[in-house]
């Protein structure tokens, strides 16, 4: 596990290249938050990543909002 240890947050991991990132990250040992603004994708994508066994944690974010990353 490469990354065994490492926490990471990936945006825009609710679907397509964010999402696949995200499953690698999984893959190779990384706790991974996902955000996205859409909370229902995101919901979903945290629970399919989840399934492989790795910590996923999701909190639905806009990353042109300045006060949005903050709290995130």
């Amino acid at each position: 596990m490469k990354l065994s240890g490492l926490n990471t947050i990936i945006t825009g991991a609710s679907q397509g290249l964010g999402k696949a990132i995200a499953a690698q990250f999984v893959r190779d040992g990384a706790t991974v938050v996902l955000c996205a603004r859409d909370a229902a994708l995101l919901a979903s994508a945290r629970d399919e990543l989840a399934e492989s066994g790795g910590r996923v944690l999701a909190q639905d974010c806009d990353v042109s909002d300045e006060r949005q990353v903050a709290q995130l």
